[in-house]
């Protein structure tokens, strides 16, 4: 059976990991460990990990210093805050940091399992659309436009000088002479790359 995704528990408590490995192997996820915020940022950024579970309350180094850097190395990683009853005002400060979602303790299974069935989808979907727009990028880069002529090259020079800036832009030309390719090399190479490109 393959695995549903690569968990990440980072928690100063031993039982929190027997319980967390036991159940999440249990429904097909691999789990890896941290006793601490320092040993889990040894494992940043030569590791990947689908979802990652914080202990907010830990000796040393604390959830939320712990949440900021891991948000340094990749600013897309899901992570869900596990906080003690009566810590709700910290888990929302960890949201307002780029926390997913939280969990209370002692937590339901079912609870926690919702919570991390949808990290794992919502990070699925943003490395489908990372995929999706490196293949955009290489269809629509300049690379792909062919021609040689010294018009050609031309072209190429006003759709590099043109792309950073936020200057509207007006291509005209004959049916199939390639102004939507050169749309898309001027939109995949300006600063609203991450915004959609509506033909």
């Amino acid at each position: 059976m393959s695995s549903k995704g690569i968990i990440h528990v980072i928690d100063d408590e031993p039982v929190i990991h027997d319980v967390l490995a036991q159940l999440l192997t249990s429904e097909g996820y691999e789990v890896e460990i941290s006793a601490s915020g320092e040993e889990a940022m040894e494992k940043f950024p030569s590791q990947s990990f689908d979802v990652i579970l914080l202990d907010l309350l830990m000796p040393g180094m604390d959830g939320i210093e712990v949440l900021r850097r891991i948000k340094k190395v990749d600013p897309l990683a899901p992570v869900i805050i596990i906080t003690a009853y009566g810590s709700v005002e910290s888990a929302i400060s960890a949201m307002k940091i780029g926390a997913l979602d939280y969990v209370q303790k002692p937590f339901k299974h079912d609870d926690l399992l919702l919570a991390i069935e949808k990290a794992v989808e919502r990070k699925r979907l943003q490395d489908e659309n990372i995929r999706l727009k490196d293949e955009l990028r290489q269809r629509y880069g300049f690379a792909n436009i062919i021609g040689k002529s010294q018009a050609m090259k031309s072209v190429f020079e006003l759709v590099k000088a043109a792309a950073p800036t936020r200057s509207t832009i007006l291509l005209q030309g004959e049916s199939g002479t390639g102004k939507e390719l050169v749309a898309r090399a001027i939109h995949l190479n300006s600063n609203r790359a991450e915004a959609p490109f509506i033909t």
